[in-house]
């Protein structure tokens, strides 16, 4: 199928060592800070971090033009209404959200802490967007949600689409940084831009609950469709319930056994639940 730029490569690919330079990253670049060699492997990235120093990135308003939406409560079953509550926001923890062939592209072995360190510290925005992620769940390093905020932001300024999408999910949340759901979503609607499924997830989850954008049912319905179509099984069973219920889309039964079916295939426990009790 076609295939976007963002996943042409493995993420970590994208900066593999150049026997020539060192690090293989486009344009010239001043030359890393010296960091201490051979520390013992668990130590590696925090000894290159702490060798290199954290610096904050530069600024960026964080909403995408106008002022922030209204952000409304999420959707909720009327009193007395069989229909069940859809399936919540997930954590869109790349390890636990995308598919395996996806999941794939976030590591490399060959990468060692220290040059993803040099890389990030250069610019690198794949090496960023990494970078915040070791750091958001202590992937090598101590887990530091305030260096995670600067690393995903510094990634998300230069468009890379995982450090947008990592951004938001921390102003979403309020981990590392004050809670702004209007400049999550204004993250993941670049990020959404560029055709990353985790982009398109987060903003169809945010367009149905109005976390942060207007509530817009028919609007999110055509993002998880776009998420789904890349083989995300929450994706497929928020659409499945779009379907059965018929939020933002007519009511079609076959549609969203046929969106179920894929999810519990991937072993989501809701798309299975709903498919036992819709019956035949």
């Amino acid at each position: 199928g076609l295939q976007v730029p963002w996943e042409a490569s493995s993420l970590t690919g994208e900066f593999v060592s150049n026997p020539a330079t060192g690090v293989g990253e486009p344009g010239p670049a001043a030359a890393a800070p010296a960091v201490a060699a051979a520390p013992p492997a668990a130590d590696a990235m925090a000894a290159a971090a702490a060798a290199v120093g954290i610096a904050a990135a530069r600024p960026v308003p964080d909403r995408v033009g106008g002022a922030a939406a209204p952000v409304a409560a999420a959707p909720a079953a009327p009193a007395g209404s069989a229909v069940p509550a859809p399936p919540a926001f997930p954590s869109l923890d790349p390890d636990r959200v995308l598919p395996a062939r996806l999941r794939e592209r976030l590591h490399n072995a060959d990468v060692t802490p220290r040059r993803l360190v040099q890389a990030a510290r250069r610019g690198h925005a794949a090496a960023q967007a990494l970078l915040g992620r070791a750091f958001e769940v202590g992937r090598g390093v101590p887990r530091d949600l305030g260096k995670a905020v600067r690393w995903y932001r510094a990634a998300a300024i230069s468009g890379h689409p995982l450090g947008q999408v990592g951004l938001g999910n921390l102003l979403r949340t309020g981990r590392g940084v004050a809670r702004d759901p209007a400049a999550a979503a204004a993250w993941y609607r670049r990020a959404a831009a560029q055709g990353h499924p985790l982009g398109q997830l987060a903003l169809a989850f945010a367009h149905r609950d109005g976390t942060g954008v207007r509530r817009d049912p028919a609007e999110a319905v055509r993002l998880f469709q776009a998420a789904a179509r890349r083989g995300l099984a929450i994706a497929d069973a928020a659409l499945g319930w779009h379907y059965e219920h018929g939020v933002g889309v007519a009511v079609d039964r076959t549609a969203a056994r046929r969106s179920y079916r894929r999810a519990a295939a991937q072993g989501n426990a809701y798309a299975a639940e709903r498919l036992g009790r819709m019956g035949p």
